[in-house]
């Protein structure tokens, strides 16, 4: 496995996982290289996918709320930052 520099959301099993399961060509060529049982590699990738169903449709809902007004919209705004948001709130 290559050496990468930490992510800032992933942990380094996660990123290790990741690297495997994209250098192999199956889930249990990867489990073998991580030295896990493939049913570990499995499950783990299950709850992964639930983990970012759950968390996608929070993101989304979230999102949806900048449609009801122009300060939500503003708020949320990833490009807006948040120091320019809270002084612009003081005035």
């Amino acid at each position: 496995m290559t050496l990468r520099k930490p992510d800032k959301y992933l942990s380094r099993i996660e990123r290790e996982r990741f690297d495997a399961i994209a250098e192999a060509m199956t889930i249990k060529e990867a489990a073998e290289k991580l030295r896990l049982r493939e049913g570990t590699l499995n499950n783990w990738t299950y709850k992964l996918r639930r983990r970012l169903v759950k968390e996608r449709g929070h993101v989304n809902a979230c999102l949806s709320q900048t449609k009801r007004t122009e300060l939500l919209k503003k708020v949320l705004s990833i490009k807006t930052p948040i120091e320019i948001q809270e002084e612009e709130e003081e005035e």
